[in-house]
Order: C-alpha cells, then sequence, then structure tokens
C-alpha cells in the first residue's frame, strides 16, 4: 500500500500508558503465536548500553534469542563489532539506529533498521549529533556546578567512552560520586525534562528522520509510542511514510499493545518489539526474550527492507 493511499480510521483515544511490565499478557500472545526469535532494541557501550558487544551477544544468546538488533542512540559506530559478536555465537543481526527528534515539540525516537551506514545523510546525521549531546551534556555540567553540584566534564566523558554522551552518563557520575543514592535520583532531582539542570537541545524533526532512514534503505519504525504519543500524531506519521510501529515494548500494558497492533494491521505496517535494554536498569534481565518479534514479523521486516530498496534503486 502506497503511504498517500493510507486512510485514518476511528479509534477511541488511548490514554498514554503507565510504566510498568506486561509479562503476564506477553505469555498469552506468545502460545498463540509461537516463540520470540529476536530482540529488536538494544543498546551497547557505543551509546548508553552498559555492555560491549560482546557482551551484550552473550545476554542475548543466554536468553535463547535467535537474533537481535543494535539500536544505539544517533550512532552507527558500534554496528560491525555487534554483527561480528552476534555471527559469532550463530545469531542473527539486524543493524539499527534509534534516532532522537521531536514533532510539534515533541521527543519521539525513531529506529531505523537495515540502514546503509553509509549513506551520506546518514553519515551527516551522526557526526553532527553526537557533537550536539557532547554541548549539551557540557551545558548541563555547567549548571549543576551553578547548583552547587561538583561535577567535571571530563567525568562525564570518561564513563561515556567511546559512546555517544547522554543524561545517562551524568546520572552514573553523579551516582558513583554519592551526589545521589540512584541514577534515577540523579533524574528526578537534577536533569530530568524540567528539573533544575535540565537544558534542551534542538533535534531533528520526525517527518525528516523517516526520509533520512528511507534514503538509506532502511525501514522507519516508531519507538516505544507509548511514552506519550497521541492517536492523531500516529495518524501524522503514518501519512508521512512510517512504515511500523513497535508494538512491544517493557513500558506497555497490553491493551496499549493491542491499540497498536490494531494500528499495525489496519495501516498494513510492521509490527516489531523489543526489551530496549541498557543492561544498567534492575529488572532488566528477565525482559530478554520476552520483548521482541516472532518469526513471521521479522521476516516481514526484512520484505519492507527489500521492496525499500527497490524504491531507492
Amino acid at each position: 500500500m502506497a503511504d498517500g493511499d493510507r486512510q485514518p480510521q476511528k479509534y477511541c483515544f488511548c490514554p498514554k500508558s503507565e510504566a510498568g511490565q506486561n509479562l503476564g499478557g506477553l505469555r498469552t500472545l506468545q502460545a498463540a503465536m509461537g516463540r520470540i526469535v529476536a530482540d529488536l532494541h538494544a543498546h551497547t557501550t557505543f551509546s548508553d548500553g552498559l555492555y560491549s558487544p560482546d557482551e551484550l551477544a552473550d545476554h542475548m544468546a543466554a536468553a535463547g534469542l535467535s537474533g537481535f538488533a543494535v539500536t544505539d542512540h544517533d550512532t552507527v559506530a558500534g554496528l560491525a563489532d555487534s554483527e561480528k559478536a552476534a555471527h559469532a555465537r550463530d545469531l542473527d543481526f539486524i543493524p539499527g539506529i534509534e534516532m532522537s527528534t521531536q514533532l510539534d515539540g515533541v521527543e519521539m525516537h525513531l529506529l531505523g533498521y537495515y540502514i546503509n551506514v553509509a549513506d551520506p545523510a546518514i553519515v551527516r546525521y551522526t557526526t553532527d549529533v553526537p557533537q550536539k549531546r557532547y554541548d549539551r551534556a557540557e551545558a548541563i555540567v555547567l549548571r549543576l556546578n551553578e547548583l552547587g553540584v561538583p561535577i567535571e566534564m571530563d567525568e562525564v566523558a570518561s564513563v561515556a567512552g567511546e559512546g555517544t554522551i547522554g543524561r545517562p552518563h551524568i546520572a552514573s557520575v553523579l551516582h558513583r560520586s554519592g551526589q545521589v543514592s540512584s541514577m534515577a535520583e540523579a533524574f528526578g532531582r537534577y536533569i530530568r525534562d524540567g528539573a533544575p539542570a535540565f537544558v534542551p537541545t534542538v533535534k531533528v524533526s520526525t517527518l525528516d528522520a523517516i526520509e533520512i532512514i528511507h534514503g538509506a534503505g532502511g525501514v522507519a519504525v516508531l519507538a516505544h509510542p507509548g511514552h506519550w504519543t497521541r492517536h492523531s500524531t500516529l495518524l501524522t506519521l503514518i501519512r508521512a511514510g512510517l512504515d511500523g510501529i513497535e508494538v512491544r515494548h517493557p513500558s506497555h500494558k497490553s491493551w496499549l499493545s493491542t491499540y497498536y497492533r490494531k494500528l499495525v494491521t489496519d495501516f498494513v505496517l510492521v509490527a516489531t518489539g523489543g526489551s530496549d535494554f541498557h543492561g544498567h536498569r534492575s529488572g532488566e534481565d528477565r525482559h530478554l526474550g520476552k520483548f521482541g518479534v516472532f518469526e513471521d514479523e521479522l521476516s516481514a521486516l526484512r520484505t519492507a527492507h527489500h521492496n525499500r530498496l527497490k524504491s531507492v534503486a
């Protein structure tokens, strides 16, 4: 179905989901559809994940998965190492990226699968955004200092290592230095949106990000839409060519996943899922193997990629 042929249908308004687990509903769905074969949302040390590509691959294999995607924030630097790690363990690998975008002032994350990392637009994006992230981190550190919180940018950069710098790295430094009792407290007291040391950042338009992913031969999927994405916004993205929706995510209640499944079916989109695994959050390990895609969904994602390649050839 062409992008312009996707027609909006009537749905009841679905409020934002509450953060929480949905393992019971997932078990029911898995019993009906089969086994989760791949986790399509995970992060490494090349962004804000705790584990290296090799360590992440070990976790995925231990969870009994057949494959996984790496979707580091605004970077593709870890994809080559991740692919090698996956293949060394006889796992399928799906290259990806999680792009930080915004639409009408609302932050949204867009997952791009099977992108050509050498595409000029991807190269520009993954060059410009990390610098903007660094500049923002410096501004946050300055605000923390002004608030009387001792923290140095060198410490933040050291924690980030080769990865793109983000607020989790700042939270980690605050936690390690004893300024706060947990990373959650660091966000809540200082760096969450609207907190005293919060610094906004200019992000690429979600609509432009869809075009960037498509131009690189990739498949554009909206990540964890339960994070306050209104139904009207979803329709706007679908009309703009969005290829899929992350139906299964740890933050989605079962009714919300059902709602996204209906959207996917009605608009002939790709359904994906993933654990959004970072490694440093409490209880994350139990999400592995529970949030992901079934074989037919992985096949549909590959088909969408092949169709995209034909369209850009």
